[in-house]
């Protein structure tokens, strides 16, 4: 489609430019028939056209554009000159053998149409090479942006992972029940973390399973100290969302801001419809930033969750 429309402008121009020839020649030749003048130089205009377009075709696409233009200009002048000598005077020499000014008028608008041509072709060259370099960017940009989820992916859940093993073993002799909840949770957990790792993106409902899971996990061992609440729009609950961008959020706030604290509190995580957005809360009423204790955390979960809008973009195409 972009090739089509970049004809039919070469075509549209042409026409303009063989027009604007002809109204010039005929004032300079006012004795003459400005439609004799018409039928010349379109006939000359469009021949060299012609040419161009065939001597790109001939020689390959790394030579640059002034070989063909080099190649199009006299074939285009013979072919031109031949079809407006016939339908001008009937005899196709005319112009090559008795009127000499139209070869040199073909000749002088001929080299400034070959000029104009060139740097509208480099131009072209230029804007395709700017697009595939924006694309080939782009491809680089959303495989980093993949590359970093996997790689935080690997730090964030092995970590909780032999945590909630070793609570479990802990649990299995003297409360086998809660080790009985702990390891079902934990198997909906790795299921539908499986799942989001087949894929940068998940939907709002997929997240929330994990969180879900995750938190129930949590309050086994942290007892009537966690509480927590889920919400969301049941028309959100299908939207695509990047990977691995709730439960860090959930994570940290049990882990720094419900855990330390003797009385616990509540965890909330709310997701609704904001206008054209989408708004994602997660709160907890725990001890807070500036209260929380010394962490030997890494800060991975945190930055899996401030990745730039454009790298979220990226994951999500």
């Amino acid at each position: 489609m972009l090739n089509l429309k970049r004809h039919l402008a070469a075509v549209l121009a042409n026409a303009v430019f063989c027009l604007a020839i002809a109204i010039t020649t005929y004032l300079l030749t006012a004795h003459d028939v400005l439609s004799d003048h018409l039928a010349v130089s379109y006939c000359i205009g469009f021949s060299i056209h012609g040419a161009a377009l065939l001597g790109l075709r001939l020689f390959p696409a790394r030579w640059p554009p002034i070989v063909a233009a080099v190649f199009s200009l006299p074939l285009g002048l013979l072919v031109g000159l031949s079809l407006g000598g016939a339908i001008v005077t009937g005899d196709p020499l005319f112009f090559i053998t008795r009127e000499f000014s139209a070869l040199v008028y073909g000749t002088l608008f001929g080299l400034i149409g070959i000029a104009a041509y060139v740097i509208h072709a480099n131009l072209w060259a230029t804007r395709d090479a700017l697009e595939q370099e924006r694309a080939r960017l782009a491809i680089q940009q959303k495989t980093l942006a993949e590359t970093e989820l996997k790689l935080l992916q690997a730090q964030i859940e092995p970590h909780f992972l032999f945590n909630t093993l070793a609570a479990i073993h802990g649990s299995i002799r003297h409360r086998p029940d809660l080790a009985e909840h702990m390891l079902e949770h934990l198997t909906l957990l790795l299921r539908a973390s499986l799942k989001r790792s087949r894929s940068n993106r998940t939907t709002v409902q997929d997240e929330l399973d994990i969180v879900t899971a995750y938190l129930e996990i949590q309050s086994v061992r942290l007892g009537a100290r966690l509480r927590f609440s889920i919400e969301a729009d049941d028309g959100l609950k299908q939207a695509l969302l990047p990977a691995l961008l709730i439960q860090p959020l959930v994570e940290n706030a049990a882990v720094h801001g419900i855990e330390p604290l003797a009385c616990g509190g509540q965890i909330s995580v709310t997701v609704k419809r904001h206008g054209d957005h989408m708004n994602i809360v997660v709160e907890d009423s725990g001890a807070g930033v500036e209260n929380a204790p010394p962490s030997a955390g890494t800060g991975t979960g945190l930055r899996a969750c401030s990745r730039s809008p454009k790298q979220q973009r990226n994951i999500c195409k």
